[in-house]
């Protein structure tokens, strides 16, 4: 069993594109330089591996267990 100090946070956020991506929270800085990237830098034509594009929406999508941080 997954204990909270093994569990990951996550963020959601929108590429340049529009895209949305379910993002590990650790990562929000590499992830703010990723969508920094100009669009023409081949750097930026690969999706991170610690974000995860989500087909729709966020609010579309439900989870068990949330935990809010504060």
């Amino acid at each position: 069993m997954e204990t909270m100090a093994d569990m990951k946070r996550y963020f959601f956020d929108r590429d340049q594109s529009g895209h949305w991506y379910q993002v590990q929270a650790d990562k929000r800085s590499e992830w703010n330089a990723w969508c920094d990237l100009d669009e023409d830098d081949e750097a930026a034509w690969d999706e991170p591996e610690y974000a995860e594009r989500l087909e729709m929406h966020p609010a579309s999508y439900t989870f068990e267990n949330v935990e809010i941080e504060r």
